[in-house]
């Protein structure tokens, strides 16, 4: 049988036709490769051996050559193979316009769209893997974000650093009612509050209306309204300093009505005395150590108060420098037992023997300067006695006592008026007659008390009871005296 000879020339696929050419026709139809087509392995078509037409089915054809049956494709030419490829062909053709030009691919491979397809779907795959991973990521910090912190939602926050926030109305947690902070209104440059180093201690802060204990503190010009110190409190003005100024000022507003008062304790709620304290109490104690040549000090003044008014004055106006009260009781009722009561007790005392000018327990100073004026009376010392309760005692509105260990004391009372000096009188008398001038309760060196004796000079020649000697410059004299029948 003669060799088959098909023309390929129409096939326009070049793959379908390098197969047709190299494979399909000398591995399919060789008559020395060929398939066994009479069943008797020859590999030769004879005349005898030939099949009949249209009675070769694909049980007759080997596995790997197998066509099929036409029918089953799907173009529209399915009687023809060459016809069904050439349409599969055209269609290839249509598809490769519409692609496009492989060259101007922008991927890698530019020379075989399959590949070109493959990288695309692989860059694709690579970036949706990362597109999930990202939206996953984000998907989890949204969920973290919105689990911890809201708008308006309450969270607990932990190692979070909030720089220059604006905190509206903050809310401190304490497991309890919490605390609200809250800021007036600045009406000028925002403020600024600095919390100072507190050195690691524990500490809080000074609130306005909380009853704390301060400690520490040292209050520059402080303006303290009533203030109430614990027992066994210990106030100190002042420092250690030897040459500092210490310097306690107590002002009032000049519309203020009534004075300034230092009380210990109150008529309502007095001060309690259950137990003996010692010796004394003392409300106000100065103890000073004075250095010669430390410094000149012409007044050393233990207290000093001055009352100074100004200005118009009123007639009904009173003007007290010092006014020590000592009240026994309260009221006419009470039974309250004391040793001694002393509106003012000042003492003077000296020890050692250093040199002194003067010493008074009370000196008076009344200056009545240059100028004229009119007074009802003047006084240095005026000692004023009221009251019309019968004292059982001496009682007396002037009390010169002299004790017994007093050896060289001139007088009792000494009276002195400096040269230019002009004194009308030195003692006098007025108002009501007391019942006896001078009381003299026992006889003494200067109370001579010798009856029937008769003192030179009297001009009546009478007998005197008693005289009383009088020294005037460096001689004595005799004043006689006469009992009062």
């Amino acid at each position: 049988m003669a060799e088959i000879t098909i023309d390929y020339t129409n096939v326009r696929n070049p793959q379908m036709k390098k197969f047709l050419e190299e494979q399909f026709k000398d591995v399919i139809l060789s008559t020395v490769d060929g398939h066994d087509h009479d069943g008797s392995n020859s590999k030769l078509i004879t005349a005898d051996s030939a099949p009949a037409d249209g009675s070769v089915t694909n049980a007759k054809l080997a596995t790997d050559v197998k066509v099929g049956s036409l029918a089953a494709l799907t173009p529209t030419a399915n009687t023809n193979v060459v016809e069904a490829i050439n349409e599969v062909d055209a269609h290839a053709d249509a598809a490769n316009t519409s692609v496009g030009t492989l060259a101007n691919l922008t991927t890698t491979a530019k020379t075989d769209l399959v590949v070109a397809i493959n990288e695309i779907d692989t860059a694709a795959s690579a970036a949706s893997s990362v597109a999930i991973a990202a939206e996953s990521a984000a998907d989890a910090a949204t969920a973290a974000v919105a689990a911890k912190v809201s708008l308006t939602g309450v969270e607990v926050l932990t190692n979070k650093t909030l720089t220059s926030p604006t905190l509206t109305t903050p809310l401190i947690d304490d497991t309890d009612a919490g605390v609200t902070i809250t800021s007036a209104n600045q009406t000028n440059a925002s403020a600024t509050v600095t919390i100072p180093d507190i050195a690691d201690a524990a500490d809080a802060f000074v609130m306005a209306d909380t009853a704390q204990t301060l400690t520490n503190k040292t209050l520059t010009s402080p303006v303290i309204n009533t203030p109430n110190f614990p027992d066994d409190s210990v106030i100190t003005v002042g420092t250690t300093t030897a040459t500092a100024e210490t310097k306690m000022t107590m002002e009032f507003d000049e519309t203020t009505t009534g004075i300034g008062l230092r009380n210990i304790g109150t008529a309502a709620v007095p001060q309690i005395l259950n137990a003996s304290p010692g010796a004394t109490v003392m409300v106000d104690t100065i103890n000073v150590l004075h250095s010669a040549g430390i410094g000149d000090c012409d007044d050393l003044i233990g207290a000093y108060k001055k009352v100074a008014v100004t200005g118009d004055g009123d007639a009904g106006l009173t003007i007290v420098g010092d006014a020590p009260r000592a009240y026994v009781g309260a009221a006419a009722e009470d039974t309250t037992l004391a040793s001694a009561a002393y509106a003012s007790q000042p003492w003077a005392k000296h020890d050692g023997t250093g040199a002194i000018t003067a010493m008074s327990a009370l000196s008076a100073l009344c200056d009545v300067n240059t100028c004229n004026f009119t007074a009802n009376t003047v006084n240095a010392i005026h000692a004023h006695v009221e009251g019309a309760a019968t004292v059982t005692g001496q009682f007396d509105a002037a009390h010169l006592e002299v004790y017994p260990d007093v050896t060289s004391m001139d007088s009792v009372l000494h009276m002195s008026v400096d040269t230019g000096a002009v004194v009308q009188d030195a003692i006098k008398v007025s108002g009501a007659v007391a019942a006896n001038f001078i009381n003299v309760e026992a006889a003494s060196t200067g109370v001579v008390v010798a009856a029937g004796s008769t003192l030179a000079h009297d001009p009546n020649a009478v007998t005197s009871d008693a005289y009383l000697v009088v020294k005037v410059g460096a001689v004595q004299y005799a004043l006689p005296l006469y009992q009062i029948a």
